[in-house]
């Protein structure tokens, strides 16, 4: 649901990676509204390299790196609760997260 190539920059060309060439998509997890994404890489054959959970239920912003990709938004909405705003770092070869919050 809600799938998307990502773009080298807005507007611009899908973003692709090398070892093996390919590209990322982001998707949600889920049906309910804000179901997490999750970032997967794809090879040419359109088979799944790595898949990645970030966590974030609203998406606010993606940095395109080559070594990571930089995800900033906030965690599903709780009732009663406010969300909490992270930053979910992808490693691009292995697909592990690094996440942190935002909050001070």
């Amino acid at each position: 649901r809600a799938a998307n190539f990502l773009r080298a920059k807005p507007g611009g060309t899908i973003l692709r990676a090398s070892n093996p060439e390919s590209v990322f998509l982001l998707h949600r997890t889920g049906t309910e509204l804000f179901a997490p994404f999750t970032l997967t890489r794809l090879g040419p054959d359109g088979k799944q390299l790595w898949s990645a959970a970030t966590g974030i239920g609203r998406l606010q912003q993606v940095l395109p790196g080559a070594d990571s990709i930089a995800l900033i938004g906030e965690r599903p909405p709780v009732p009663n609760k406010v969300p909490e705003p992270i930053l979910v770092l992808v490693n691009v070869a292995t697909g592990t997260t690094n996440t942190v919050s935002l909050w001070r």
